[in-house]
């Protein structure tokens, strides 16, 4: 058997077009459309936004995570440092475990996005007034 596994395009962006998120390789808990490899424990997938979206204010305690911006642009609200950044296509960022941030991304944003060692650690944040605020009024 091959060590090799490969992904054609056509095959991720039809798995895209019917779920916008797609890991292409971890060990998933549940299923999703793309047939995707397990390799090692890291987990790397896309996400498409088709609308301008929100993900909820969060951390990961084991993972790091990290985000390339193939197309579009992102805020990422360091909820720690109080800073907000911008990224666009091209642009990279790449967070500690443990880091708490809030993400809102603009309409047509397409994310590469890496976690490292893997597993579902995502813990949700409480929405405060801020948050909220933040979430309804950033123009991304």
């Amino acid at each position: 058997m091959s060590g090799f596994h490969v992904l054609p395009g056509a095959g991720i962006e039809a798995a895209l077009a019917v779920s916008p998120r797609q890991y292409l390789v971890g060990d998933l808990a549940r299923p999703q459309e793309l047939a995707n490899p397990t390799v090692g424990a890291t987990e790397i997938g896309i996400v498409d936004y088709a609308e301008v979206s929100l993900e909820p204010p969060h951390f990961h305690p084991e993972n790091g995570e990290f985000i390339y911006v193939l197309a579009g642009r992102i805020l990422m609200w360091d909820l720690e440092a109080d800073v907000v950044h911008t990224l666009n296509a091209g642009d990279f960022l790449a967070m500690a475990p443990g880091h708490p941030h809030a993400q809102k991304s603009a309409a047509g944003t397409r994310l590469l996005f890496v976690k490292s060692p893997g597993g579902n650690d995502k813990t949700l944040l409480e929405l405060t007034p801020e948050i909220l605020a933040w979430q309804r009024d950033a123009v991304v």
